[in-house]
């Protein structure tokens, strides 16, 4: 396994150096979390492992977690640790860290946290090879307010990954469409808000926003998202409860300046996804992306 130790003490760096070399995995080090940042983040993919301690000048370990996991790598992060930051472990392993050491450490309890990440990696593998052969349904009722959006998306995103890695494709675009989409039932949909309002003025489309959003009856309305993913596409269903919009003389993608009049996230969703179809009404839109290696996201 190759792994990142992060610490500011030379010597400790060096020990465990030549004791994971000697096991058989590859090192790479930095002295703070600020380095350590900069050489993870120029090949993320290529780590297996990040050992940091927590107490450092610069950067702090658990900053280093934290800007690790806000950019969604999933690499276990393992933290070492005096008996007074167990506060602060706790903390770390609230926001993902895989493990923690406490120091000063004998040197066969990280060789069991390499076995149980050995162990972990075998389980990923072996759902991997499952996932040909699964098909997934999900349903989510999504309160208007966009201050869910973020943490709606990132669960949506998560549990379709899987199947976008199987065909080693990129998945970003994914979330764009989902934003857009999503942020079109909420504002437009349940809460009636006209996107004309932007035109003569945001800070007056923002406050009626915030307003409804806590008024009846545009507040207790919700955002119906129901996805099917499969190892030949991903479904997502988006369902808002608000009147819909006469979608029937939509302009086609060729006519991109009549189009943009219906807005940029219009132009994505219909640019990125394969299939996009809304109900009679116009308050659904399915959006469906073709999974195959020679179709990449």
């Amino acid at each position: 396994m190759r792994t990142l130790i992060v610490d500011d003490e030379a010597k400790l760096r060096k020990m465990l150096d030549n004791f994971l070399t000697k096991q058989g995995h590859q090192v790479e080090m930095a002295e703070n979390g600020q380095q350590g940042w900069e050489i993870f983040s120029e090949a993320p993919e290529t780590f297996d492992m990040v050992l940091s301690d927590i107490k450092m000048p610069v950067m702090d370990g658990l900053e280093l977690l934290e800007k690790i996991r806000r950019k969604d790598y999933d690499v276990p992060v393992v933290m070492m640790t005096g008996y007074a930051e167990l506060g602060v472990t706790v903390k770390a392993l609230k926001f993902g860290a895989f493990d923690f050491l406490l120091k000063p450490f004998d040197l066969n309890n990280l060789l069991r946290i390499y076995e149980k990440l050995e162990s972990t990696s075998a389980t990923k593998q072996e759902k991997i090879e499952v996932l040909p052969f699964l098909q997934t349904q999900t349903t989510l009722l999504m309160p208007s307010e966009i201050k869910h959006l973020r943490g709606v998306v990132s669960q949506l995103l998560q549990a379709c990954r899987p199947f976008c890695d199987l065909q080693k494709q990129y998945f970003q675009n994914i979330r764009l469409c989902l934003v857009e989409a999503i942020t079109n039932a909420i504002i437009h949909g349940n809460l009636e808000v006209d996107s004309s309002l932007k035109e003569d003025s945001w800070e007056e489309f923002n406050r009626t926003v915030t307003e409804r959003e806590s008024t009846a009856p545009f507040s207790e309305r919700k955002v119906k998202i129901v996805s099917h993913f499969n190892s030949e596409r991903i479904l997502f269903e988006i369902e808002d409860e608000g009147k819909g919009f006469d979608h029937h003389h939509l302009p086609g993608l060729d006519d991109i300046g009549v189009l943009a009049l219906s807005g940029r996230g219009l132009i994505l969703i219909r640019s990125f996804m394969d299939e996009v179809i809304w109900n009679d009404p116009g308050n659904c839109i399915t959006l469906i992306k073709h999974l195959s290696p020679a179709n990449p996201l």
